[in-house]
């Protein structure tokens, strides 16, 4: 239960890191390639 509670919080970091990433290089113009990865 403990893992899959770390589990979940994992992917919700990625997600939030990810949109927060994806906005900022819209700001910037420029997105590399292995930030899709995620």
């Amino acid at each position: 239960m403990h893992a899959i509670l770390r589990y979940f919080i994992r992917r919700l970091f990625y997600h939030i890191f990810y949109k927060i990433y994806s906005l900022i290089s819209k700001k910037h113009q420029s997105l590399p390639s292995d930030v899709r990865q995620f």
